[in-house]
């Protein structure tokens, strides 16, 4: 059978080269990027021998994990369709597992051959025999992650063949993770190999050089060593500043991570090797989207709804296009003012979540427009229906949260930050949409229709929403004024504990802000449904 297969395999690959004339040369020159990446790790890793260990160290945890990320990664968001599908031998007697083992070990006949001198490459780079014996030890491990990171990379991909919105997700949301993954390794190589170059490159290079000083590639190495991306790339280091038990520990983390993804391996081809009468189908009912994934209430229903604005609506997606250019303009302007690194990255967090909370929340009733009318007619409590509405911009605001509060602390350099950054934030994220949502209900204005363009502005006279829009921001700043008080104390003096106590306020006047705005914009729902209803239907 293995036999068999091979040959199968080099069928099948000897045909990609049949395809037509562009294909071809399109594969032809990713397998050469392949070949040109894979000697440059070897021949820099030799190199490497000449610089210090703390360099050594911290160019091998870095470059490393963002190579073990790309094994995974990268094939996930390109790959739509596999060599040998584990689902072609569904209609032979062959165990399930020997396919696993079989696919698994025929891997290595291809590109992913190409893992091996990169797990290898550590031994090449350090000095000290201790770590060059843990390198060798570690290598095979490192090699099987890589090999059960491309097939789980390569079904994952698979998976989503047939599923181009899912597919769109995936290379949307990757292809940044890559882009900073890049810029990291950029980060770590610049200062030590590149020699700065005369005329007009040089500065150029001077600017490169001064934008990498900014990225704090230390605390990066430091985070990334007990994960499992890291753990094995940065075992010999530990034996090289004498801690042999650490060294311990990251290998068998390492081989942990090895085993997980073996059983995940395992997992996915039994799941595609089931025999089809085996596998349940879904009743799909008449409920379409959101409707479908969020409770059968009134505020599950509002929410629902809700989210297929934030999703498909273009006053709704407008905001979310907006947001990812606030920190790059930030952090662009501030560099070139000669504006701290480290006080900038303290500003476009907070700006991105005032945003979400009150750009569109504030009026949301306007926004609705004659979908008014179903709230109304059904009866729907004010108070499902002002929380149903602040569900999206809520989920959206804990996301930026939990991803901007790391960049954030990154940026500035100072762990301890993080109770001052969490405060303010949830400070203005719950206060901003407790302040919308009595506002929506008390001070509607005349808004786009739906599916119109966001800045498409209603010819309304005497309803431009300017009072209203500046009362929300004014209102919200106020709710977030005594955390953002506190973060400023603690700045100033950080002997005393300062940033715990604007977590506390924020977290408290935020949930205070909301409590009273959902109760009081719903008691207006409930008092004005009506002329809310008029209203809509005119403007």
């Amino acid at each position: 059978m293995v036999a068999q297969l091979l040959r199968l395999k080099l069928r099948l690959f000897a045909n990609g080269f049949r395809r037509p004339l562009g294909y071809v040369i399109i594969s032809g020159l990713g397998l050469a990027i392949a070949f040109a990446v894979v000697l440059a790790i070897a021949l820099g890793a030799g190199k490497l021998q000449a610089y210090d260990d703390d360099y050594v160290r911290r160019v091998i945890i870095i470059t490393g994990s963002y190579l073990s990320l790309v094994a995974f990664l990268l094939p996930f968001m390109l790959v739509r369709r596999e060599l040998l599908d584990p689902r072609g031998l569904r209609g032979f007697r062959i165990r399930w597992g020997s396919v696993a083992i079989v696919l698994l070990v025929l891997s290595i006949v291809g590109p992913s051959l190409l893992i091996a001198p990169i797990a290898w490459a550590p031994t090449w780079a350090w000095n000290d025999p201790d770590a060059v014996r843990l390198a060798q030890i570690a290598a095979p491990i490192l090699f099987l992650q890589g090999v059960l990171s491309v097939r789980l990379g390569v079904a994952a991909g698979t998976a989503l063949a047939n599923r181009e919105r899912w597919s769109r997700r995936v290379r949307w949301v990757g292809a940044p993770i890559l882009i900073i993954g890049f810029v990291l390794v950029v980060a770590t190589l610049l200062p030590r190999l590149v020699h700065l170059p005369s005329g007009s490159a040089r500065l150029f290079f001077v600017s490169l050089l001064k934008l990498s000083s900014y990225i704090h590639t230390e605390q990066v190495a430091v985070a990334l060593q007990w994960t499992p991306l890291g753990a094995l790339w940065a075992a010999p280091a530990h034996s090289v500043f004498g801690r042999s038990q650490l060294a311990t520990q990251a290998i068998w983390v390492g081989a942990s991570t090895a085993f997980v993804l073996l059983v995940l391996w395992f997992l996915a081809v039994r799941a595609v090797s089931r025999p089809t009468r085996r596998i349940p189908a879904e009743r799909r009912g008449g409920t379409p989207g959101w409707f479908r994934r969020l409770p059968s209430t009134p505020t599950g229903a509002i929410a629902a709804r809700s989210f297929t604005y934030w999703v498909r609506d273009p006053r709704y997606r407008a905001v979310l296009g907006f947001l990812p250019f606030i920190p790059i303009v930030i952090v662009l302007t501030s560099l070139i003012a000669g504006f701290p690194l480290a006080w900038a990255s303290l500003v476009p967090l907070p700006l991105m979540i005032l945003i979400v909370a009150v750009s569109t929340t504030h009026n949301d009733i306007a926004y609705d427009s004659t979908a008014v009318w179903t709230h109304v007619a059904a009866q729907t409590r004010g108070t499902h229906d002002r929380i149903g509405r602040i569900i999206p911009p809520l989920v959206l605001g804990a996301i930026l949260l939990v991803v901007g509060t790391p960049l954030t602390v990154l940026g500035h350099g100072d762990a301890q930050i993080v109770p001052v950054v969490a405060g303010v934030g949830l400070a203005l994220l719950f206060g901003g949409l407790g302040v919308a949502s009595g506002l929506s209900a008390r001070m509607p204005y005349a808004a786009p229709r739906p599916g119109d363009p966001a800045f498409q502005q209603p010819q309304v006279q005497g309803s431009t929403g300017s009072g209203a829009q500046a009362l929300a921001l004014l209102a919200t700043l106020l709710v977030g004024a005594p955390a953002l008080f506190a973060g400023v104390m603690w700045l100033i003096d950080k002997s005393q504990p300062w940033n715990w106590i604007s977590l506390l306020v924020g977290v408290l006047a935020g949930l205070t802000a909301l409590f009273i705005g959902i109760r009081a914009g719903g008691a207006v729902f409930d008092r004005r449904g009506p002329e809310l209803l008029a209203f809509t239907m005119q403007h």
